[in-house]
């Protein structure tokens, strides 16, 4: 290709013929955005396919697929967590209460001990 011209020629006249010009864009916005040709995969990844439904397999072979089993494990030990967070925060909001009304600090039997916990304030409340 020169000046953005080429030839073709053929052994026979009159004949038909298709080409394809390529090329890599050099421009400042393709170079930052530069995209991979091939990536790497974990070890989670490897024997799994970004479109699994392409080459007709299901749609667990995927990369992104998550077990529902998995997730909901995950979200009870997060609940199970945040739950253990706030009952150390309403102990030491008890403990706290009661060091300011002049009562011990272990609630034996006095009437705090049977008070319900406290319930942290929701975004926005007292």
């Amino acid at each position: 290709m020169k000046d953005g011209e080429f030839t073709i020629r053929t052994n026979l006249p009159n004949q038909k013929v298709s080409w394809q010009v390529t090329g890599i864009r050099q421009d400042a916005w393709a170079n930052k955005h530069r995209i991979p040709t091939e990536e790497l995969k974990s070890a989670n990844e490897k024997g799994k396919y970004l479109s699994p439904d392409a080459y007709g397999l299901p749609p667990e072979r995927g990369i992104y697929h998550r077990d529902p089993a998995a997730n909901l494990a995950r979200e009870s030990e997060q609940i199970m967590q945040r739950q253990a967070q706030i009952d150390q925060e309403n102990a030491a909001r008890a403990k706290e209460r009661r060091v300011n009304s002049g009562l011990s600090a272990a609630p034996a039997s006095s009437a705090l001990a049977n008070t319900p916990p406290l319930v942290p304030a929701i975004a926005g409340g007292r």
